[in-house]
Protein backbone atom coordinates (compact mmCIF):
# COMPACT_ATOMS: atom_id res chain seq x y z
CA UNK A 1 0.00 0.00 0.00
CA UNK A 2 1.13 3.63 -0.62
CA UNK A 3 -0.54 6.22 1.19
CA UNK A 4 -0.26 9.82 1.07
CA UNK A 5 1.58 12.31 3.04
CA UNK A 6 -0.88 15.08 4.50
CA UNK A 7 -0.66 17.80 6.94
CA UNK A 8 -0.59 16.00 10.14
CA UNK A 9 -2.11 16.87 13.80
CA UNK A 10 0.41 15.47 16.14
CA UNK A 11 1.00 18.19 18.25
CA UNK A 12 4.27 16.99 19.34
CA UNK A 13 5.83 17.55 16.24
CA UNK A 14 8.52 19.96 17.82
CA UNK A 15 9.72 22.25 14.51
CA UNK A 16 6.84 23.27 11.37
CA UNK A 17 3.24 21.86 10.64
CA UNK A 18 3.50 17.88 11.42
CA UNK A 19 3.65 15.40 8.86
CA UNK A 20 1.31 12.57 8.66
CA UNK A 21 -0.46 9.76 6.25
CA UNK A 22 -3.82 9.58 5.10
CA UNK A 23 -6.56 7.02 5.60
CA UNK A 24 -6.93 6.02 1.76
CA UNK A 25 -4.66 4.65 0.06
CA UNK A 26 -3.32 3.25 -3.28
CA UNK A 27 -3.20 -0.61 -3.30
CA UNK A 28 0.29 -1.98 -4.63
CA UNK A 29 1.04 -5.07 -6.02
CA UNK A 30 1.71 -8.19 -3.81
CA UNK A 31 5.65 -8.52 -3.53
CA UNK A 32 7.10 -11.09 -1.50
CA UNK A 33 9.13 -10.23 1.68
CA UNK A 34 12.36 -11.06 0.95
CA UNK A 35 12.12 -9.15 -2.55
CA UNK A 36 10.77 -6.15 -0.57
CA UNK A 37 13.27 -6.32 1.85
CA UNK A 38 15.82 -6.39 -0.65
CA UNK A 39 14.44 -3.50 -2.05
CA UNK A 40 14.42 -1.59 0.62
CA UNK A 41 17.90 -2.24 2.04
CA UNK A 42 19.09 0.66 0.26
CA UNK A 43 16.58 3.18 1.41
CA UNK A 44 16.83 1.76 5.54
CA UNK A 45 17.48 4.81 8.12
CA UNK A 46 21.11 4.16 10.23
CA UNK A 47 19.76 5.74 12.93
CA UNK A 48 16.55 7.39 13.75
CA UNK A 49 17.80 10.88 13.93
CA UNK A 50 18.07 10.53 9.88
CA UNK A 51 14.21 9.85 9.75
CA UNK A 52 13.18 13.61 11.13
CA UNK A 53 12.44 16.13 9.08
CA UNK A 54 13.77 20.18 9.32
CA UNK A 55 11.85 23.01 9.52
CA UNK A 56 12.69 23.69 5.92
CA UNK A 57 12.55 20.40 4.81
CA UNK A 58 8.86 20.16 5.88
CA UNK A 59 7.40 23.41 4.12
CA UNK A 60 9.37 22.38 1.00
CA UNK A 61 7.43 18.74 1.22
CA UNK A 62 4.16 20.20 1.59
CA UNK A 63 4.34 23.04 -1.14
CA UNK A 64 5.92 20.24 -3.23
CA UNK A 65 2.22 17.79 -2.59
CA UNK A 66 0.17 21.66 -2.97
CA UNK A 67 -0.51 22.63 0.56
CA UNK A 68 -0.64 26.29 0.92
CA UNK A 69 1.81 28.27 3.17
CA UNK A 70 -0.92 30.01 5.25
CA UNK A 71 -2.60 26.25 6.29
CA UNK A 72 0.77 24.74 7.40
CA UNK A 73 1.26 28.07 9.31
CA UNK A 74 -2.55 27.68 10.75
CA UNK A 75 -1.74 23.83 11.77
CA UNK A 76 1.53 25.57 13.02
CA UNK A 77 -1.04 28.41 15.43
CA UNK A 78 -2.66 24.91 16.36
CA UNK A 79 -0.26 22.81 17.58
CA UNK A 80 1.58 25.30 19.36
CA UNK A 81 -1.62 26.36 21.57
CA UNK A 82 -2.26 22.70 22.31
CA UNK A 83 1.75 22.46 23.17
CA UNK A 84 0.92 25.36 25.68
CA UNK A 85 -1.67 23.90 27.03
CA UNK A 86 0.03 20.99 27.87
CA UNK A 87 3.00 22.82 29.28
CA UNK A 88 0.32 24.98 31.93
CA UNK A 89 -0.96 21.24 32.68
CA UNK A 90 2.49 20.06 33.86
CA UNK A 91 2.79 23.08 35.54
CA UNK A 92 -0.19 23.16 37.64
CA UNK A 93 -0.11 19.62 37.72
CA UNK A 94 2.75 20.08 40.42
CA UNK A 95 0.98 23.22 41.76
CA UNK A 96 -2.77 21.63 41.95
CA UNK A 97 -1.65 17.99 42.69
CA UNK A 98 -0.39 18.69 46.85
CA UNK A 99 -3.31 21.09 46.93
CA UNK A 100 -5.76 18.25 45.64
CA UNK A 101 -4.62 15.75 48.53
CA UNK A 102 -5.07 18.13 51.07
CA UNK A 103 -8.82 18.85 49.99
CA UNK A 104 -9.43 15.38 49.91
CA UNK A 105 -8.05 15.07 53.25
CA UNK A 106 -10.32 17.67 54.44
CA UNK A 107 -13.42 15.78 52.62
CA UNK A 108 -12.71 12.97 54.22
CA UNK A 109 -12.59 14.62 57.65
CA UNK A 110 -15.72 16.57 56.90
CA UNK A 111 -17.91 13.34 55.90
CA UNK A 112 -16.67 11.57 58.93
CA UNK A 113 -17.72 14.26 61.17
CA UNK A 114 -21.38 14.64 59.61
CA UNK A 115 -21.67 10.59 59.28
CA UNK A 116 -20.83 10.71 63.26
CA UNK A 117 -23.62 13.32 63.73
CA UNK A 118 -26.02 11.74 61.69
CA UNK A 119 -25.20 8.63 63.24
CA UNK A 120 -26.40 10.04 66.74
CA UNK A 121 -29.23 11.72 65.51
CA UNK A 122 -30.53 8.36 64.08
CA UNK A 123 -30.08 6.12 67.55
CA UNK A 124 -32.29 7.03 70.43
CA UNK A 125 -29.92 5.53 72.90
CA UNK A 126 -27.30 8.16 71.97
CA UNK A 127 -29.78 11.05 72.56
CA UNK A 128 -30.79 9.99 75.58
CA UNK A 129 -27.49 10.49 77.02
Amino acid sequence: RRYPIILGDNPSCALGPPVSIAWDYDAMPSMDVWDYDRLRQSKRRAQMNHMVLSYNQRIELFRRIGVAEEECRKVEREMGKIQRQRAATVVWKDIAGPLEIVAEKANRSVRHVFKRQNARVEDPASAAT
